[in-house]
């Protein structure tokens, strides 16, 4: 099966509330194949996101992050750790990186994993999500062209 083209995820008007501003104050279950973890340094908001996050730890990403944008100062988020990622997580990244974004504020991914590349890369939210400038997002692109 090929796939030709893919439509982006696309961002929510700001009259609509995101699912990530319905989660805010809201803890979701974290499935025992994902790990989150935050941290804050420097005004800043970190967070480590490791094993397999899909549709079954989607909202649990999705409450974290809620409770970061509520937070001052920028996000980063690094997914080295992710072995696998689908659609349905992907979406808390985009939905957060939009409302940073409408809110001025930073969010990037950092030492994204080749399985986080790759599905971002497809879904067409490479230039939104991803910072070039990270060596593991460069080390997946170079795997993803040897393919």
């Amino acid at each position: 099966m090929s796939i030709t083209a893919i439509a982006p995820v696309l961002e929510l008007p700001a009259t609509i509330p995101s699912p990530l501003e319905s989660a805010c104050g809201e803890f979701s279950p974290v499935p025992e194949h994902l790990r989150i973890s935050l941290s804050s340094r420097c005004g800043d908001t970190h967070v480590r996101v490791e094993g397999e996050l899909d549709i079954a730890g989607a909202p649990a990403l999705t409450s974290a992050l809620a409770r970061c944008v509520e937070q001052p100062g920028n996000i980063t988020v690094d997914t080295a750790g992710l072995v696998f990622i689908d659609a349905a997580g992907i979406r808390p990244l985009a939905d957060t990186q939009a409302l940073c974004r409408r809110r001025g504020r930073t969010f990037r991914l950092v030492s994204t994993s080749a399985a986080v590349r790759r599905v971002v890369t497809l879904t067409g939210l490479a230039e939104r999500l991803l910072d070039d400038t990270d060596t593991c997002a460069r080390r997946a692109d170079w795997a993803l062209s040897d393919k």
